[in-house]
């Protein structure tokens, strides 16, 4: 309940917008403010229903509350004039929002790479080339174990009908809340069946994309998987954003 209560205020660092919410109802309180509004707090909650905190849980919440926010631009028989700091509420509301939207906006981290340059691999075209290769190596009897969550083992284990190993479809449950007994017994039971199952393949995305966990409590060591990695396996393929390890 405590961890539930921390994530829901800090709103998918988006509270900033609040400030210029808060003066747009003040400025309108009509019924389609308080709609607004009310739908903006039903989806803030949200996230704390599902137990999950990611992005894109909140994009509900911010696009309600940036309309909002936006309601500060538009004030009926009000004018403003910042030019002479007549700072009436209308003035200091239009001040609040362009403050607020210089301070969240940022341009996504594809499009700084594509600026620069760098090539762009999106999950799917990760997923052709890894299921390229296992449909060209994998033997009967063959399984994978995929370290990833969202960034294209699977879809290419699932082209290339291959196999998995473990129970685990995705890694991320090892890498949160790790001083619990609970995820402290799910990377030991992990590690039982990766040796157990001695899969030949072992496929981990390191993509600038991978979605990790971070706060409190969080990691990205897991020093028994990369000992039996270290011990057992040798790189056969290494990109930029993903490396397979094979059997030795």
């Amino acid at each position: 309940m405590a961890y539930l209560l921390n994530q829901v205020w800090r709103l998918g660092g988006s509270g900033l917008w609040l400030i210029p919410a808060a003066f747009g109802i003040y400025l309108h309180r009509n019924r389609q403010a308080y709609l607004l509004a009310s739908l903006a707090l039903i989806f803030a909650v949200y996230p704390a229903l599902t137990g999950q905190f990611f992005p894109y849980h909140y994009i509900p919440f911010i696009y309600t509350i940036i309309l909002v926010a936006s309601l500060a631009l538009n004030v009926e028989g009000r004018t403003s004039n910042v030019t002479t700091f007549d700072l009436r509420p209308s003035t200091i509301s239009l001040i609040a929002f362009l403050l607020v939207t210089f301070a969240t906006i940022r341009p996504s981290p594809t499009f700084l790479r594509q600026l620069e340059g760098k090539p762009i691999a999106t999950s799917t075209d990760r997923a052709e080339q890894m299921a390229e290769y296992l449909e060209k190596n994998l033997e009967p009897g063959d399984k994978v174990q995929p370290l990833d969550w969202t960034g294209g083992s699977l879809l290419a284990m699932l082209k290339s009908r291959a196999p998995i190993a473990t129970s685990y479809v995705f890694d991320f449950y090892f890498y949160h809340h790790v001083s619990n007994p609970y995820i402290q017994s799910l990377r030991a039971d992990f590690m039982n069946q990766l040796q157990a199952s001695e899969p030949r393949f072992i496929i981990e995305v390191t993509a600038i994309d991978k979605p990790w966990v971070s706060g409190e409590d969080t990691t990205r060591d897991f020093p028994e998987l990369r000992m039996f990695l270290a011990e057992n396996y040798s790189v056969t393929m290494e990109k930029e954003d993903y490396i397979i390890y094979e059997r030795r």
